[in-house]
């Protein structure tokens, strides 16, 4: 994984508890969502990154306050005085979209009841995840889309699809 695959989601204020807990200051997209991370990317000046395990979080005053089970950040953030903090893009998807990877790996696609094939994979791309289904022959990249996805069944692991023909001739 690359520094351009993650997503930046706030930064570290210039606080430090006695508890070594540091002052986050999450970007408004993800303020939501931040309950739900476990392990985070910190991303100091010169592209030096750590990958770390979140201990604890708590809000005190409004603002918010995590601490990490890792050891060198202290020192690290003391040095460089300047932290983003990331996810990997997947794992934003997962807790801000509430979907995850997993989710609909393997689901069949159909449209106007016939099968178009089944999903091997999907992307993000800056607007909307992209499902790739493999048809048998060629594989097709569906955006997931109200004008594309018409419905997600879960329980049938079956994503029914609309207006995909032009997207097949390609």
């Amino acid at each position: 994984m690359e520094v351009k695959d993650l997503i930046v989601v706030g930064r570290l204020g210039n606080v430090i508890t006695e508890k070594k807990e540091y002052q986050f200051i999450p970007n408004d997209n993800f303020q939501s969502a931040i309950e739900e991370v476990e392990k985070l990317f910190l991303i100091f000046t010169e592209h030096r990154v750590f990958y770390v395990k979140v201990n604890s979080l708590s809000t005190r005053k409004s603002k918010y306050y995590i601490s990490f089970d890792d050891d060198g950040i202290e020192e690290e953030f003391r040095v460089r005085k300047s932290c983003r903090v990331a996810v990997a893009e997947n794992d934003y998807h997962s807790v801000v979209d509430g979907e995850t990877y997993q989710d609909i790996l393997g689901y069949k696609v159909y449209e106007n009841g016939e099968l178009l094939g089944e999903i091997i994979d999907f992307l993000y791309n800056k607007f909307q995840r992209v499902l790739i289904v493999d048809d048998g022959s060629k594989e097709i990249m569906i955006p997931d889309v109200d004008y594309y996805v018409v419905n997600t069944d879960h329980a049938r692991k079956t994503v029914y699809t609309q207006n995909s023909e032009s997207l097949r001739e390609i």
